[in-house]
């Protein structure tokens, strides 16, 4: 078995000992996932969006009582909201089109499939997301929430709508990665499983995200290939009481060998076996360590008295799915001061939850104030309470030093401000062993999603980075030895 601090510290960057290298252009892999002799089904081209800013959506409740069923419109809103086609660019070689979420090296790994229970006019069963084509392929026919049901660790006793599933096909992101490519499977999940929380917030449905499921028995039921593709994240969307007595699936027939081949996206593919180990070793479940402390606690770093940041009125801000839309990496930042009234709006999008999970457990939020007006200018950790709080950490590095620890990308000291996503492996290994680190990397993911959306709605840009010398980022931070950064995102204003 592969433990998280293991394969974290084996795929570290070091400044004086990264390998040289070079892409193979002849196994570029395709970033649309197709199953030949099979047609995606329809949905509504430009279904209308739901109202409100990502801050109202934040604090918005659930509808109640939940819903007997969701309506074909409503699933083509949840889709374009959460992983869509925004924009396409073209170049000598090709088009390219930007997502509603970022992606390491714009590969985009994930895919997305949602098995059906009540969604109106819709035949139940289990059908592949085609995002080129907004469509719904279909793969299998039938009801098998019951089943789908044994295989994921719910807390929450409730039926539901639809389950869609997030995977990861491997060779996409380790063409350009290689071995540390598995944590950029992680964060790019993260982003988009943040996605289909905010959105399912947005239209009202109550939602549970799942981390701990059978691996096998998932795989087997998409019917990917597992040494290619695998589920990272279900998402079940909750609907109201409904008796499926006599129309259930009693079992998972095996689909013809071309589906499962369909995980292959490249003429010629090569294995990482690090990804292959540490995927393998938190296929395991441990037991539930129950309620544990957030993991500040265990960084090695000391705070002083909490601050907490300012709450103003809301600036003219986007709307949520306008945000969705517009929502790019942006690094053209300028030195300029950010107001009060914009930092703390984009503090309080982090701290607040909504209705999804806590990931105070596994990660930590940091900020490096660069020049965020009236705060002091140094390293505070953000407290995991509904109002956020400040917790100073001492004087922490400049942002310059800390874009000289991002592999030299000095556009990075023009932010405002770094947000940093902080850990401790051997904690993460001792409370729920490997798959601990996919909790804490998604986590990550879905956070740093948070602060792309609200700097987009306030004018501002924002960026993430997943490639920094690991040790020199957590010493400059003042990590203890069994801590680390996983992610990082620059914010701040930008040229118009």
């Amino acid at each position: 078995m592969m433990w998280a601090r293991e394969y974290h510290r084996r795929v570290e960057y070091g400044r004086h000992r990264m390998g040289g290298g070079y892409l193979n252009w002849g196994s570029q892999p395709r970033v649309f996932k197709d199953y030949p002799g099979l047609k995606a089904l329809p949905l509504h081209p430009d279904p209308p969006p739901p109202e409100g800013t990502l801050w109202d959506i934040l604090e918005r409740s659930p509808r109640m009582p939940p819903p007997e069923s969701m309506e074909p419109m409503t699933l083509s809103t949840l889709l374009l909201l959460s992983y869509s086609l925004t924009a396409q660019a073209r170049y000598a070689g090709g088009s390219f089109y930007y997502r509603s979420v970022p992606s390491a090296g714009a590969l985009y790994p994930c895919e997305l499939y949602l098995e059906t229970e009540r969604v109106d006019k819709m035949e139940p069963g289990l059908y592949h997301y085609a995002v080129h084509r907004h469509g719904l392929v279909p793969l299998r026919r039938g009801r098998y929430s019951r089943i789908v049901e044994e295989f994921l660790v719910s807390r929450i006793d409730r039926p539901a709508l639809a389950t869609i599933f997030v995977t990861a096909i491997f060779f996409r992101s380790s063409w350009k990665y290689g071995d540390r490519a598995y944590r950029y499977h992680l964060l790019d999940a993260g982003h988009l499983i943040e996605g289909l929380l905010l959105s399912l917030q947005a239209l009202g449905f109550q939602h549970e995200l799942v981390l701990d499921f059978h691996d096998e028995a998932v795989n087997t039921f998409l019917s990917v290939d597992e040494k290619r593709e695998a589920c990272l994240a279900v998402v079940r969307i909750l609907g109201a009481p409904h008796d499926l007595s006599g129309e259930e699936s009693d079992s998972v027939h095996e689909l013809p060998q071309g589906i499962r081949e369909a995980s292959a996206v490249a003429p010629r593919e090569y294995p990482y076996p690090l990804i292959l180990e540490i995927h393998g070793s938190s296929s395991w479940i441990l037991r539930d360590p129950g309620k544990v402390d957030p993991m500040a606690g265990y960084l090695g770093l000391s705070t002083g008295s909490p601050l907490s940041p300012p709450l103003h009125k809301r600036k003219e801000t986007l709307a949520f799915w306008e945000s969705v839309r517009k929502r790019r990496s942006k690094r053209n930042f300028v030195l300029r001061r950010l107001d009060p009234e914009k930092w703390s709006l984009l503090i309080h999008a982090l701290a607040l939850r909504g209705a999804s999970p806590d990931p105070g457990p596994f990660v930590t939020i940091g900020i490096l104030n660069g020049s965020l007006e009236r705060l002091e200018t140094g390293f505070h950790l953000l407290s995991n309470e509904t109002l956020p709080k400040l917790l100073p950490s001492g004087k922490g590095p400049s942002l310059r030093e800390m874009a000289h620890a991002c592999l030299d990308q000095m556009w990075l000291a023009h932010c405002a401000l770094h947000i940093v996503f902080l850990t401790n492996l051997q904690r993460l290994d001792h409370l729920w062993g490997p798959r601990g680190y996919r909790h804490a990397m998604i986590h990550a993911g879905r956070l740093g999603h948070k602060v792309y959306l609200a700097a987009t709605s306030l004018g501002l840009g924002a960026c993430g980075i997943g490639a920094f010398y690991d040790q020199e980022a957590a010493s400059l931070l003042g990590l203890n030895e069994e801590s680390r950064m996983l992610y990082l995102v620059g914010a701040g204003p930008i040229k118009k």
